[in-house]
């Protein structure tokens, strides 16, 4: 089956929350990926709906996003969501890009230290 994603994923791994409600109790969750159309988020409990809103990063990103459930699957840890964005104001694009933009530059740091050590020449 082929991908139809339209926009580049990139692993992340990092917490966050998700309401089902907007006036509902959060849930804590993990974000597997991430990229300008969704996220891949992990559960632990049910799958309680459609939409929600998930909520991660830093600074200006504590507002919630409203994302749609695409699809599920069972993972040993709980279930993994792919969801994508909802109808997004242009300030919370501008904050997903920075986001995506911040998360790249830390994760080919963590790379170039696995590689390479501390960059000193052998």
């Amino acid at each position: 089956m082929a991908d139809r994603r339209e926009h580049d994923r990139y692993p992340v791994w990092a917490l966050g929350r998700l309401w089902w409600k907007s006036d509902g109790d959060p849930l804590s969750v993990r974000i597997a990926d991430l990229s300008l159309g969704g996220a891949a988020v992990e559960i632990d409990g049910p799958i309680e709906g459609e939409t929600f809103f998930l909520q991660f990063g830093m600074g200006e990103l504590h507002q919630p996003f409203p994302m749609e459930l695409v699809k599920a699957e069972s993972t040993w840890h709980g279930t993994m969501m792919h969801a994508r964005f909802g109808e997004l104001r242009a300030i919370q694009a501008a904050l997903l890009e920075a986001t995506i933009e911040q998360w790249l530059k830390e994760y080919h740091a963590k790379l170039g230290r696995m590689l390479y050590g501390d960059g000193q020449a052998a």
